[in-house]
């Protein structure tokens, strides 16, 4: 029953998003009588959607609008959708060099959402779905990317959140992140060494727009394949950094 509650709510929602979208400015009154709802129902739903910053009111005429916000969102898929077909040729070279899953990621608040990936054609392979969201503390792509950002903005996006231990080696406290950070930015890349999950790992290396860390490339793999601190492993890292510096170039 809650469910289906919902359901009819957003409907209703979206009706008068469509209606402001088609129509213009709007009062509570038109918007009541051409969507059939009770004036009282509109007002509501207006006042969430000004407080999300989707909707604004007109304090003259008290008429009602959309704002850019949602052109905004649309501009942030157009991006992330020239971003996958700058990069995706490098990824799918860096796949095929090295046999292992390669995924593109950027930061969403504290979480880091993938975006794109090459899958390994590997028997055993890690693959993370496309859309998914991980603690940006937990994976490689997060960590590269937060190593670049300003301390002070990592200290605020991560100064409330509760760290989730996944494994033991899963990073725990905003001030182990700040060390590992550092160390991250010594070595120009990022490591998950089976911290979001058991018997993986990834190399993980930040993509830059004018001088901005806008997103991140990470090698995955099962921990079985390369030894760590091995000769194979360092390998693999001067791949995944050489392949990234290409994708680079092509940013800038």
């Amino acid at each position: 029953m809650t469910t289906m509650k919902e359901n009819i709510s957003l409907h209703k929602a979206f009706a008068i998003i469509e209606y402001l979208s088609k129509n213009g400015e709007q009062s509570i009154l038109n918007l009541s009588e051409e969507l059939n709802m009770n004036k009282s129902t509109v007002y509501r739903f207006l006042a969430t959607l000004c407080s999300l910053g989707y909707v604004q009111q007109d304090l003259s005429n008290k008429q009602y609008s959309l704002t850019f916000k949602f052109s905004q969102i649309g501009r942030e898929k157009d991006r992330k959708q020239v971003l996958i077909s700058q990069v995706r040729p490098y990824m799918e070279s860096l796949s095929l060099e090295t046999g292992e899953s390669v995924h593109l990621a950027v930061l969403e608040g504290s979480k880091a959402l993938y975006i794109d990936q090459v899958e390994s054609r590997n028997a055993i392979r890690v693959n993370v779905e496309i859309g998914k969201t991980l603690p940006a503390y937990s994976v490689g792509v997060g960590k590269a990317i937060l190593a670049h950002m300003p301390e002070s903005e990592v200290k605020s996006i991560f100064e409330k959140e509760v760290f989730i231990r996944f494994t033991e080696k899963t990073i725990s406290s905003l001030d182990d992140l700040l060390k590992e950070l550092n160390e991250v930015r010594k070595r120009g890349y990022a490591f998950d060494n089976e911290e979001c999950m058991a018997d993986l790992a990834c190399i993980a290396v930040p993509l830059f727009s004018f001088g901005v860390p806008v997103a991140a490339v990470s090698l995955t793999f099962p921990r079985f394949r390369y030894k760590e601190g091995s000769v194979e492993e360092s390998k693999l890292v001067d791949k995944v950094v050489a392949s990234v510096k290409n994708m680079n170039t092509r940013l800038s």
